[in-house]
């Protein structure tokens, strides 16, 4: 087993605490803006997500909105990426898998895939991400040209 491997798996099985609140990251080249809102459950990323190491990266924010969502018990999520890597698209269908798991046990999810248009790279990959994905809480793929 890789330690890629080692490490996601060392990840899932990481005990979920009560976040301290909203969760506010800026932008880099490489990162999107995140911005999580504890008092209204909601959970906004937005640009590029190509850093190579993105896994320290994504890990702290789902550990801190799964922890707010053991709290509130809903979640609305807008994804709203420029640029994405497999990396980063790996990560978020584990989350969406997890947000499946809270769904299944009562927790309100809601999710919004944003892209420019339907031609667009971004498009594609979330069609193919929620056709490999047996999601039961509601996924919509949103156009912003629309």
């Amino acid at each position: 087993m890789s330690s890629f491997e080692q490490d996601f798996l060392s990840s899932r099985q990481a005990p979920v605490v009560a976040p301290a609140g909203d969760l506010i990251i800026d932008p880099t080249t490489s990162t999107p803006h995140v911005s999580y809102t504890l008092h209204n459950s909601t959970l906004v990323i937005r640009g590029t997500s190509t850093r190579a190491t993105i896994r320290p990266f994504y890990r702290r924010i789902f550990h801190h909105v799964l922890g707010g969502l053991k709290q509130a018990n809903k979640l609305r999520v807008s994804l709203i990426y420029d640029e994405i890597n497999h990396d980063s698209v790996f990560l978020l269908m584990e989350f969406f898998n997890r947000l499946e798991e809270e769904s299944k046990n009562g927790a309100d999810i809601a999710l919004d895939w944003f892209s420019k248009d339907e031609t667009h790279p971004i498009y594609f990959t979330g069609r193919e991400v929620f056709t490999v994905l047996e999601l039961s809480y509601p996924v919509r793929m949103l156009c912003l040209a629309s």
